[in-house]
């Protein structure tokens, strides 16, 4: 089972976030079901470790937090492979939790036996996955978009995800919630 931790998207905001989708050549935007912020991804895991990260999950503390939803930003360098709206709290104290939030999941997985990858951690919206956009199309798109209203939203939970890869974008499924209560 594919698994990942995420914090979901309120449903109000989609519409708010799909403005930002237009105007990029080679980009294939993601659905609005699909809007999140991962914390963890930790890959394929078989159903024993899923079961011992679920119950791991279940001691990390989930802070109450709003956040912000600005900027914009990509990932590939030169060969642009995806396209992001930037997520961080909105003061130092949230953002710090936030990337607190995001290691406690990673070392959650460590507890479960998971050898989760480590990067540094970007918290991100994916806007799109490309194929054949240039960083010229992507330094244009943000030209377009530089400055857009802030988003903001208040969340007290996060969730273990499974992915669903195949024809088309990719389907998430919650598996498990945790939050603050």
């Amino acid at each position: 089972m594919r698994l990942f931790s995420a914090i979901h998207i309120p449903e109000l905001l989609h519409q708010a976030v799909s403005r930002l989708q237009a105007g990029l050549p080679g980009a294939h935007w993601r659905p609005e079901e699909n809007f999140h912020v991962t914390l963890q991804f930790y890959g394929d895991v078989e159903p024993v470790a899923a079961h011992d990260l679920r119950l791991a999950l279940q001691d990390v503390m989930v802070p109450q937090l709003e956040l912000v939803i600005t900027g914009l930003g990509h990932f590939g360098g030169k060969k642009p492979f995806a396209v992001w709206a930037g997520i961080a709290g909105a003061s130092p104290q949230e953002n710090q939790q936030l990337h607190k939030l995001a290691d406690d999941c990673h070392q959650a997985a460590k507890r479960a036996g998971i050898d989760a990858p480590r990067r540094k951690y970007t918290p991100h919206l994916t806007l799109a996955y490309c194929k054949g956009t240039t960083s010229t199309d992507v330094a244009q798109y943000f030209e377009e978009f530089e400055g857009y209203e802030a988003i903001r939203f208040q969340t007290d939970q996060f969730h273990l995800f499974s992915s669903h890869l195949g024809k088309g974008p990719a389907g998430y499924q919650v598996e498990s919630s945790f939050s603050s209560d």
